[in-house]
C-alpha cells in the first residue's frame, strides 16, 4: 500500500538518464514536460558531473529520482530562485525574506506508479528530505502546473501547496506563452537568527565562491582524497555519509553565524575547485 511502502531519493547519476529519457517519452509525461534536446542534454551534464557548461537555465538545476523501495518511479528538479534570476514577477514578489526559495518541477513518471495515489505523498516527503538532506535554509518552496493540467494542481494542494494566483509564462522558458497556476508551500524558517550567512556569494572574474551546501557533498567526497587532506586539523571527513553529515553541521553553524564555509566554483561552468571554511567566528 502507498502509506507503508518506503520511498527515498537521490541525485540523478549515469545510471539514472535511461530511465529518465524513457519517462520524457511517456504519453502522459509527453503533454506537459519539455522534452526538448536542450533539456536532455542538462540532465545528461548534470549527471556527468556538470563538466561543461549548460545554456539550459545557465545550468543551475539539480535532478532527483524517487524509488519505492528499489523501483524507480518519479523524477523532480529544483532551482534555487532568487532576485539575480531572471524569472516572472509573481514569483519574485513571493521570494522568501527569511531563507531560501525553491522552484519545482515534479512528475510520475513510471507508468505503473501513474494514477496509484503516490503524487501527492511523493512530493511532499520529498521536500522534507531537501530540507533535512540538502538545504536547511529553504523555507519557500514554488510550482507552477499549466492551467489545462488540473490533475497536477489538484495533487500539488494535496501535498500541502497554497493556490496563489494564474500568470502568463515569460521568456523562452518551458510552456513560454501559455497560462500558468502558481502554487507555494511555506516553511517556519530554520535560518532566522541574526547572523545568519548562508546567503553570501562572492564573485570575481573567473571564480565564484558561495555557502556551501548538500549539492556539493558528492564533488568534495571525490576530491577529499588523502592527499589533499594529509594536513588538515582535525581529520577530514571521508566517506560519503561523514561528508553529509558534516555538511549539514556546517550549514547549521552557518545560519547561527558561527562558521562560514564556501565552495569555489568557475564562474562560467559551475565546476566544482574547491572549498574554504572560516571556524569559530565569534570567538572573542
Amino acid at each position: 500500500m502507498p502509506n507503508t511502502t518506503k520511498i527515498h531519493f537521490k541525485k540523478v547519476t549515469e545510471v539514472d538518464v535511461e530511465t529518465i529519457f524513457s519517462w520524457l517519452a511517456e504519453p502522459h509525461v509527453m503533454e506537459f514536460w519539455d522534452n526538448s534536446q536542450a533539456h536532455k542534454e542538462d540532465i545528461a551534464h548534470f549527471a556527468e558531473g556538470r563538466k561543461t557548461p549548460s545554456s539550459y537555465a545557465n545550468g543551475k538545476y539539480v535532478y532527483w529520482i524517487a524509488f519505492l523501495e528499489e523501483e524507480p518511479f518519479a523524477f523532480l528538479m529544483t532551482i534555487r530562485e532568487t532576485q539575480q534570476e531572471e524569472i516572472d514577477q509573481e514569483k519574485l514578489k513571493r521570494l522568501s525574506k527569511t531563507g531560501h526559495t525553491y522552484g519545482l518541477d515534479y512528475m510520475i513518471g513510471n507508468p505503473k506508479f501513474f494514477g496509484k495515489g503516490y503524487g501527492a505523498r511523493t512530493l511532499a516527503e520529498f521536500l522534507d528530505f531537501f530540507r533535512k538532506e540538502f538545504d536547511v535554509s529553504a523555507d519557500t518552496f514554488i510550482i507552477d502546473p499549466a492551467s489545462d493540467n488540473p490533475r497536477a494542481k489538484h495533487v500539488y494542494m494535496k501535498a500541502g501547496f497554497e493556490y496563489i494566483t494564474d500568470f502568463v509564462m515569460g521568456k523562452d522558458c518551458s510552456g513560454s506563452g501559455k497560462l500558468h497556476h502558481l502554487l507555494i508551500k511555506k516553511f517556519e524558517p530554520n535560518t532566522s537568527v541574526p547572523g545568519d550567512l548562508s546567503a553570501i556569494q562572492l564573485t570575481g572574474e573567473k571564480l565564484l565562491c558561495q555557502t556551501l551546501n548538500m549539492q556539493y557533498a558528492e564533488a568534495i567526497c571525490k576530491n577529499f582524497t588523502a592527499k589533499i587532506t594529509e594536513q588538515m586539523y582535525p581529520s577530514a571527513p571521508k566517506t560519503q555519509s561523514q561528508i553529509n553529515q558534516h555538511i549539514l553541521e556546517q550549514q547549521q553553524a552557518i545560519a547561527k553565524g558561527e562558521e562560514l564555509a564556501l565552495v569555489v566554483l568557475k564562474k562560467d561552468t559551475q565546476e566544482f575547485l574547491g572549498y574554504i571554511a572560516l571556524h569559530a567566528l565569534k570567538t572573542a
